[in-house]
């Protein structure tokens, strides 16, 4: 029995639209054993082989289609494909530059030529290219989702959203474009606009996490903390396994000092990716110096075995174990610290103090002098150690360690106000409160100086001025809190209050005990605003992260025949990324799956809108000349048409066979756009085998459909 090529051919083109690449090849091998001129089937053949990812035996079966029929367009536009698969960037140049020799007027093509011109990096060709497809096609969207992203490469972000929105005239309802309006305008500093953009790709794509996660780094630089939260939140409840998320979600927590539900987040960044890097940091960050929490060093144990590089994750935990007086066990961590970083200032600075604490004094005075010879301008450990001295009162070897401090940092407070401790124990009240006041004027939205000058009052006996210094804090306090400070400005009061009362009948212990208690409270609210920038800076880099974000989508690059996934790009933040680089960074998150995410979740106009629709582009106007014909342009020089009568000759050439009866093929009557598709299971959008070509300038915007554009029966 005799097999018609037509039926294989329509039942292995059948397999290959629903995905069973096997199948389709069972049917078309060997088949091709006994009719190998078929160039239709070699054609097939290799698209099969390219989605299986075996682009070399692909490379093989286009280029026998290109030896056999040197006039076939789409084999060489996949051979273009596949070689650029394989890093051939110049041999699919000069492929793709075939096919368009033999049809220029097709918008695809320019388009993969100007994504192979982008990926070797030179800019001015793609361009060139990018705006040849949009005259040819102005509804060529991929066109201009590339060209707004080279633009935004170069950093000419307002170009680029004015290239995006006239994409957005064809489909107003474009998720990708509205996104990438988002992130130019966020470039651009319209942090407002960036959040409605961001807002509008959530309307025609509910649920888009990468879309939903700026959108939630956005909120956060515009302080509206509760929303940028939810937005976090929401990408939980679609993906619980989100490290990203889970490590976005701590940072605002951690600012609206949700420190516990912080840490749980971190750690379930880390579970989730243990090589997350920036949630390590996080977690770190968030947990050092935390003594109310016995978990700590634990917790930090667990980060120091996933990341044992991290000489500052050691430091941590070494801190932390010191923190809760398990001195032995800090001693341990920072001597194996100290074997991969021998000279280590903080190390040899944290050992010392372990030492000291641990009252074995003339050690910790060998590795005070090895870090003086090894680090000349570390002094922080005289500070500290003159502080322990102090609690010990040994003020007169207090008094030295801190000379010498101050000899070397003459401008740090907390020095001065230590001597003004030491003084008052000493009592000599009166310099301290000479030196007090002084500090007063240098430093006036200091607390901590009024509350040390309260209690140098006291010890003098000048209970007006003592008060007077207690009601100042209270009210610096009370001027720089927000309204999240309210509990802490009643406690201060109640503070005072008690002050008042016991200033009296308890001369002493209570007076210290609360002037202290409120001298620390002033002091938490300037950690604060200090810890609040530094958290800022945080977030930027986790949204400039891991923002772990690619700032610019692409579309599947390659049409036609071959569905192509992109690799998500670096971003240069992250710099990218720290965008890691959301890349952001990652300033802004990596996107994955770009072509099925940005082709498989649309939904019909009609139903994507929502409550209010989204601004309605105008049709681009091009005063003057238009800028698709501005003649200064590079552009490449299209290879010369042969003389009449005679054939093209594109490269790989091949000796003259005698040419099978092809079996006929389907005429387009009406070429299609790339269509997008219903969410969420519909196959992402691929285009003939058997082209139809894409449709010409005069035919009108193509209306929205949610049915799979595949190859026709």
């Amino acid at each position: 029995m005799n097999v018609q090529p037509d039926s294989v051919l329509v039942r292995a083109r059948n397999n290959y639209k629903i995905g069973d690449y096997d199948a389709a090849r069972k049917i078309l091998e060997p088949y091709l054993a006994k009719n190998d001129e078929d160039v239709q089937a070699h054609v097939l053949l290799g698209s099969v082989l390219a989605q299986q990812r075996q682009e070399r035996a692909a490379a093989r079966e286009f280029s026998k289609a290109v030896e056999y029929d040197q006039q076939n367009v789409e084999a060489y536009n996949n051979l273009g494909i596949v070689y650029r698969r394989l890093n051939r960037l110049s041999d699919a140049v000069q492929a793709v530059r075939s096919a368009i020799a033999l049809d220029n007027s097709r918008a695809d093509l320019h388009y993969n030529l100007a994504n192979l011109y982008k990926v070797a990096g030179d800019i001015d060709e793609a361009v060139a290219e990018y705006k040849k497809a949009v005259k040819l096609d102005p509804a060529f969207l991929p066109a201009y989702n590339n060209l707004g992203n080279l633009l935004a490469g170069q950093g000419d972000h307002s170009g680029a959203r004015e290239i995006f929105e006239r994409g957005l005239y064809y489909d107003p309802n474009h998720p990708g474009l509205h996104y990438n309006v988002g992130l130019a305008q966020e470039r651009e500093g319209d942090l407002e606009g960036a959040a409605a953009a961001f807002e509008r790709a959530l309307r025609s794509r509910p649920g888009w996490v990468n879309a939903l996660n700026n959108r939630g780094v956005v909120l956060e630089r515009l302080e509206r903390l509760g929303e940028a939260l939810g937005a976090y939140n929401e990408i939980l409840r679609i993906d619980p396994e989100n490290a990203v998320a889970h490590n976005n979600a701590a940072t605002i927590q951690i600012k609206r000092g949700e420190h516990a539900a912080a840490v749980n987040h971190l750690r379930e960044a880390v579970r989730i990716d243990p090589h997350y890097e920036h949630a390590a940091s996080n977690l770190v960050r968030t947990l050092r110096g935390r003594t109310d929490r016995e978990d700590a060093p634990e917790i930090l144990r667990e980060v120091v075995d996933a990341f044992k590089d991290r000489s500052d994750f050691r430091l941590a935990l070494a801190e932390s174990l010191s923190d809760q007086g398990r001195l032995s066990e800090a001693e341990e961590e920072l001597n194996t610290l100290l074997e991969q970083k021998a000279d280590d200032p903080d190390a040899l600075h944290l050992l010392g103090m372990v030492f000291f604490r641990a009252g074995r004094e003339e050690e910790a005075r060998e590795l005070f002098e090895r870090l003086e010879q090894t680090t000349p301008d570390h002094h922080a450990h005289r500070l500290e150690l003159a502080r322990h001295l102090v609690d010990a009162e040994r003020y007169e070897e207090a008094a030295q360690e801190l000379k010498q401090y101050l000899e070397h940092v003459p401008d740090d407070p907390n020095g001065h106000l230590l001597r003004a401790d030491i003084l008052i124990a000493r009592g000599r009240g009166d310099r301290a409160v000479s030196l007090l006041q002084k500090l007063r004027g240098e430093y006036p939205d200091n607390g901590s100086v009024l509350s040390h000058l309260a209690r140098a009052h006291r010890a003098q006996g000048n209970r007006d001025d003592a008060l007077a210094s207690a009601e100042e804090l209270i009210s610096l306090q009370g001027n720089r809190a927000s309204s999240e400070d309210l509990s802490a400005i009643n406690e201060s009061l109640a503070i005072y209050e008690d002050i008042v009362a016991r200033y009296e009948s308890d001369y002493n212990e209570a007076w210290q005990k609360n002037l202290e208690k409120l001298g620390r409270l002033a002091g938490e609210a300037e950690e604060s605003e200090a810890q609040e920038a530094r958290e800022k800076m945080e977030m930027d880099e986790f949204a400039g992260l891991e923002e772990e974000s690619v700032p610019i989508i692409d579309f599947s690059e390659m049409q036609f025949t071959l569905e192509e996934e992109e690799e998500p790009e670096e971003d240069e933040l992250e710099e990218q990324p720290d965008w890691e680089a959301l890349s952001a960074h990652e300033h802004y998150p990596s996107l994955l799956r770009m072509a099925e995410e940005e082709r498989g979740d649309r939904q019909p106009l009609s139903q994507a809108a929502g409550p209010s629709s989204p601004p309605r582009y105008p049709p681009p106007e091009y005063p003057g000349a238009s800028p698709w014909n501005n003649e200064s342009e590079p552009h490449y020089q299209q290879p010369p048409s042969p003389p009449a009568g005679q054939q093209p000759q594109p490269q790989p050439q091949a000796p003259p066979q005698p040419q099978p009866q092809a079996p006929p093929q389907p005429q387009p009557q009406a070429p299609p756009q790339p269509q997008p598709q219903a969410p969420p299971q519909a196959p992402p959008q691929t285009y003939n085998i058997y082209p139809p070509y894409p449709p010409s300038p005069q035919q009108p915007p193509p209306q929205p459909a949610t049915a799979s554009a595949g190859p026709p029966e």
